[in-house]
Parts: structure tokens; C-alpha cells; sequence
């Protein structure tokens, strides 16, 4: 987003007395709220790609079956009632926020503020937004149920790529509603520009890594040197590349 002189200013120089505290208030839940939706989509991504069928077998992975469902859903909740839900003025929506502040800006800084929102109103979402809505009013907050069938949406699933592009919106939306202070919107943890730093694993890599180690499969190599000439055949290209992905990373050699 371009720099404009809101930007430069602080929250006390751009709205009218008496709004400040309220003002900041609002910021700091849509910032913590964000903060989780990026924690859940950052888990929810590594177990998508955590290949767990290999290292532990197929149907000894409900653990991180139901953690990945248990993020995608909190997501989705998230980007629901900061976004998507209908326009209600007892709910803190990020557009109901934008409203409050044009009331509570100072009237010189009203069409600059203005300005910086409605670049946002044209973002291409409502596909996006339309299978998000679709997910939350047919499996979180309603069992839809007809003559007594379960009505699922064909097709219906809980998708990454909508709620990212639902949360970078989000995100570039709270840029706007601020002034003179960048709000981060991660957790340390899981931050790339304030976590563990190269060659550090996050917690939830970490988790993953023991597992990967601790496997028969991992270590069978070194424990099982003539069973593994064997189950070594039966891998495919796919699996010994992730294999040797870990043992790499791990500090083993390749097999």
C-alpha cells in the first residue's frame, strides 16, 4: 500500500478527543484475532504437507488429522466474524470498525482515509468468501438437514487457499485502519520475519521432526539393515524423497 501522511501520524493527531482509547481497543482484538488466524493457517499448512501416512502408517495419523480439521475450522470461524458474517452493528466486523473511524476522524483527514479503504472494496474475494460462507453455514454452525438428509454443499471442503487470500485481504485491511503503528499479525513463533530464524525449527516442526524420528521407518535403515533392502523397494520416488528430506535435515545420511 502506498505511504500516505496517515501513515506518519499518530492515532491522537488523526481522530477527534474522546475516541483514542476505543480506537486502539478495536485494533488490538482485530490484531490478536488476526495473530490466530495466522497461527492456524501456519499449522494447518505443515500438516497438509506433513506426510504422516509414510512415517506412521496409514490410520495411526488422527492426531494430526483432527489438529489440521481443528485449525482450518478456527480459521474459518476467524475470517467469518471479522468478514464474511452479515453486517449486524452489535458485531465487531473489520468494516464495522472502518465505519467507526470515519465517524471518529478528524474531518481534514476524512477523504484521505477514504481513499486508503475503498482500494480494498474491489480485492476479486467473492469466490473466496462465497465457499468460506458456505462451509461455516453448512458443517460449524449448522447441520443443514432437509427432510431428513444431510445437505452438504457437493464439493464441500475446508481449503487453504481461500482463507489465505481471505487473510491477506484482512490484513492489508487492518494497514489501512492504521495510524503511525505497524500492528504485527503473527505470533514470535510462527512470524517470518520475527521467528526462530533460518535453520530453527518452529514448535509445530519440532513436533513433526520427533515423530519423523521416532519412526520405524526413519530408523530402520540403521536398526533393520536387511528388512529395509526389502521395504526399501516397496517406497515409491515420492516417499524416499521425503524420507531423505528428514534424514538430511535431521543430520543422517541419505539412503
Amino acid at each position: 500500500m502506498q505511504e500516505s501522511r496517515l501513515d506518519e501520524l499518530r492515532p491522537d493527531q488523526v481522530l477527534q478527543p474522546g475516541h483514542v482509547e476505543e480506537y486502539e481497543k478495536c485494533m488490538h482484538l482485530l490484531q490478536s484475532e488476526l495473530a490466530l488466524l495466522n497461527a492456524d493457517l501456519y499449522i494447518a499448512e505443515k500438516l497438509e504437507s506433513f506426510p504422516s501416512s509414510l512415517f506412521l502408517g496409514r490410520g495411526r495419523d488422527d492426531f494430526f488429522r483432527i489438529v489440521w480439521l481443528n485449525c482450518l475450522q478456527s480459521a474459518t470461524l476467524i475470517v467469518s466474524r471479522l468478514f464474511v458474517d452479515k453486517r449486524k452493528p452489535d458485531r465487531l466486523r473489520m468494516q464495522r470498525v472502518r465505519e467507526m473511524i470515519a465517524q471518529w476522524i478528524r474531518p481534514e483527514y476524512r477523504a484521505e482515509f477514504e481513499q486508503r479503504c475503498v482500494r480494498l472494496d474491489s480485492a476479486p474475494l467473492s469466490a473466496s468468501i462465497k465457499a468460506v460462507k458456505s462451509v461455516r453455514d453448512s458443517t460449524l454452525a449448522h447441520l443443514l438437514v432437509v427432510d431428513g438428509t444431510l445437505m452438504l454443499p457437493p464439493g464441500l471442503r475446508l481449503a487453504l487457499p481461500d482463507l489465505k487470500k481471505i487473510r491477506d485481504h484482512l490484513v492489508a485491511y487492518l494497514d489501512a485502519l492504521s495510524f503511525g503503528t505497524e500492528y504485527s499479525t503473527w505470533l514470535v513463533q510462527y512470524s517470518p520475519n520475527l521467528g526462530p530464524g533460518p535453520g530453527t525449527p518452529s514448535d509445530v516442526e519440532q513436533v513433526l521432526d520427533a515423530f519423523v524420528k521416532n519412526s520405524s521407518l526413519f530408523n530402520s535403515p540403521e536398526t533393520r539393515p536387511n528388512s529395509w533392502r526389502l521395504l526399501k523397494k516397496g517406497l515409491g520416488a515420492e516417499d524416499l524423497k521425503h524420507l531423505n528430506e528428514y534424514r538430511r535435515r535431521l543430520g543422517f545420511p541419505e539412503v
